[in-house]
Order: C-alpha cells, then sequence, then structure tokens
C-alpha cells in the first residue's frame, strides 16, 4: 500500500520562489524522498539542507493535515 503525500500550494510557492539552482535542487530532493523513497538531500549545500528540512516538514505537516480531514 502506497501513502499519499500532498503538496500544498504553500510547498509549490516555497519551492517556486526559490533561485533556479537551489529549486533545481531542493525540488530533486523532496521528489527523491516522497515520490521515490530514498534519500536526496547529502548533494545538497548546507543552506539547501536548511530549506529542504524547512519545505519537508511542510508537506509532512500538510500531507497529515489532509489525512486528518478525510
Amino acid at each position: 500500500m502506497t501513502t499519499p503525500v500532498f503538496f500544498s500550494p504553500r510547498v509549490l510557492n516555497t519551492i517556486n520562489s526559490l533561485p533556479d539552482n537551489d529549486r533545481q535542487a531542493i525540488a530533486g530532493a523532496i521528489a527523491g524522498e516522497f515520490i521515490l523513497g530514498g534519500e536526496a538531500s547529502a548533494d545538497l549545500t548546507p543552506l539547501q539542507k536548511l530549506v529542504y528540512t524547512i519545505i519537508r516538514s511542510y508537506v509532512k505537516h500538510d500531507t497529515d493535515n489532509l489525512a486528518l480531514q478525510s
């Protein structure tokens, strides 16, 4: 069984507001974790890891909230 993941407008807007190189790296890491099931943050810079951690918490929080509403 797979668990649904919710990429809310907050997540998408945050990713889209990043500079291009950061946006690609962080979006790839988020997709790597939530879609492909792997750990993809090892190649990020320290600042990118911080932003990744924040966005990852948004995804988890928004997904959990969606599950509670169902």
